[in-house]
C-alpha cells in the first residue's frame, strides 16, 4: 500500500509540474515576443542574464525576510529578468 501511495503522489506531483511548466513557458514566450522583439539578440541575452543574476542574488539575500530557501531566489531571478526586459523595451522605444 505504501508503494502505491508513493507512486500516486509522484504522479500527482509530476502532472502538477508539467502543467506549471507549460503555463510558465507560454508566459515567457509571450513576454519575450511582446517586450523584446525589437531588441538586438545579443543585447537581450546580456541584459536579461545580468538582470536574472542580480535578481537571484537579491532574492537570496532577502531570505531573512521569510520564505523558502528555493522560492525567494527563483522569484527574485524572475523579477530581475522581467525588470531588465521592461528596461530594454523602454530604451528601444525612446532611442
Amino acid at each position: 500500500m505504501t508503494a502505491a501511495f508513493n507512486l500516486l503522489s509522484l504522479a500527482q506531483l509530476s502532472a502538477e509540474r508539467i502543467l506549471n511548466c507549460t503555463a510558465e513557458g507560454i508566459v515567457i514566450a509571450l513576454l519575450a515576443w511582446l517586450l523584446l522583439r525589437h531588441v538586438a539578440f545579443g543585447e537581450m541575452f546580456l541584459v536579461c542574464s545580468i538582470g536574472t543574476a542580480i535578481g537571484g542574488v537579491l532574492g537570496w539575500f532577502s531570505m531573512t525576510a521569510g520564505g523558502t530557501i528555493m522560492l525567494n531566489p527563483l522569484v527574485g531571478a524572475f523579477v530581475g529578468c522581467v525588470v531588465a526586459a521592461f528596461a530594454l523595451r523602454y530604451r528601444v522605444q525612446h532611442a
